[in-house]
């Protein structure tokens, strides 16, 4: 642990007295448009590249690596800048470069490359558009979550974290249909301008929030690289750190496979018929995340963070498991809502762990750092996953049983600090390193 006292109680004034609060609010409601806006991006972007590729897959591909390798590339680097700069105007200048970037996406749109024969001039626009805009959502994120601590108290930081989950898990169900409904009746120009006013709205919300106090620095100066690896150092020497980090990114090797695959999973294991069945599923997806982003706050206050995140991963894999397992019905789509409850309730108890056994002064490099070993095995999984079963001719064994990796590494983990020591600050109970850090 760095020198200045327990992580639980570091930084303790800077936050309201009152629970949440009115700068919550503001906060939250920003990052909510901002949210929308990255959703309807998810979708606008890649239909875009469709449109002027006409439907190339290779193109489609290129575009979203590009949008996901700078969280690979410069999550952790981000991390360090967010630990030495104030947070605020790091959010902001992210959210305004990616208005910028989306006005400038419906210049281009307006000048109907496709019409003009400059097609390839207007993809390569497109693709330093999705690299700059994955770059810059990878550090809005990370200093969202960096920021949380600073804006509401320890105990509180469950009910914050639930409630930005959720709105996340709405933006998913709610993004994407508004992109296309937009793209469908008013074209891409429309889609690009509302896109940017988001991100506009977002960083006007982070100005109206005021300044944010964070703690003094108590390490010396030192260079940025020392700071990376500081950061990564800390991950692994923090017991409950390290533990989450590495279930995480095994659930998401077959997580990423899962998702690179899932159409054909759903149409060739479960049985779905149709692309309105299909359009079930997602909406499934959302309104189970949705519900358990909403009660995880309460479940945290029950069993703890650590006993949520378990559970959570653990009720994610079973129910997958056994979803992946039946022909498609109601009782297919309930196991759906179960899988999607216990994924969202485990992400908030993950995000809660991560801020509550964090310095402050840490805080950036290290959210950075466990959320990018975590994702890494995302596209290895897509990757490992689809190259094994085109190799072997195994997919539908390894769709069928692959979610059971999920729910063995969850039984792993109860023997770990996670199950027996990891409550966290909930109401009613001090732990025993803010105990110490008082006498």
């Amino acid at each position: 642990m760095v020198p200045g006292g327990s992580t639980l109680t570091r930084g303790k004034h800077r936050a309201d007295t009152t629970p949440l609060g009115r700068r919550f609010r503001v906060l939250w409601l920003g990052q909510a448009v901002s949210q929308l806006g990255d959703k309807m991006a998810y979708i606008s972007i890649p239909l875009f590249v469709a449109h002027l590729a006409d439907n190339g897959e290779i193109e489609l591909g290129i575009a979203y690596a590009l949008e996901s390798f700078p969280v690979l590339l410069l999550g952790i680097f981000g991390g360090v800048l967010i630990d030495r700069v104030p947070l605020r105007p790091v959010m902001i200048l992210s959210d305004v470069g990616r208005a910028v970037a989306f006005f400038y996406l419906a210049t281009v749109a307006r000048a109907d490359p496709v019409a003009e024969g400059s097609q390839s001039s207007a993809l390569l626009a497109v693709f330093a558009i999705a690299f700059l805009v994955g770059g810059m959502t990878n550090i809005f994120e990370t200093g969202l979550f960096a920021l949380l601590p600073a804006i509401v108290g320890p105990r509180d930081l469950s009910s914050a974290n639930g409630r930005i989950t959720a709105t996340m898990t709405l933006g998913d169900a709610l993004g994407p249909p508004l992109a296309g409904l937009l793209i469908t009746l008013q074209g891409f120009y429309t889609v690009f301008i509302v896109d940017a006013l988001t991100f506009v709205a977002s960083a006007t919300s982070l100005v109206l929030l005021g300044s944010v106090r964070r703690p003094p620095s108590e390490l010396p100066p030192s260079a940025f690289l020392t700071d990376l690896l500081q950061g990564l150092r800390y991950v692994w020497s923090e017991i409950r750190l390290r533990v989450s980090t590495i279930a995480i990114a095994v659930m998401n090797l077959v997580t990423g496979f899962v998702e690179a695959t899932f159409v054909i999973l759903a149409k060739e294991v479960v049985g779905v018929s149709s692309d309105f069945q299909l359009g079930l599923l997602f909406a499934m997806f959302g309104i189970g995340a949705t519900t358990g982003a909403v009660t995880a706050p309460a479940i945290t206050r029950v069993i703890g963070l650590g006993k949520t995140m378990v559970l959570g991963i653990g009720c994610f894999g079973t129910a997958l498991t056994i979803f992946v397992n039946r022909p498609l019905g109601l009782l297919g789509l309930g196991y759906v809502f179960i899988a999607f409850v216990g994924l969202a309730a485990a992400n908030v108890a993950i995000a809660t762990i991560r801020q509550v056994y964090t310095p402050p002064v840490m805080m950036g490099r290290v959210l950075a750092a466990t959320r990018n070993i975590a994702y890494a095995t995302l596209p290895v999984g897509a990757l490992l996953g689809t190259a094994v079963a085109e190799a072997t001719g195994a997919y539908e064994t390894m769709a069928r049983y692959g979610p059971l990796i999920i729910v063995v590494a969850a039984i792993a983990l109860i023997p770990t600090v996670l199950w027996t020591n990891t409550r966290g600050p909930t109401p009613g109970r001090r732990s025993r390193e803010t105990a110490a850090a008082e006498r």
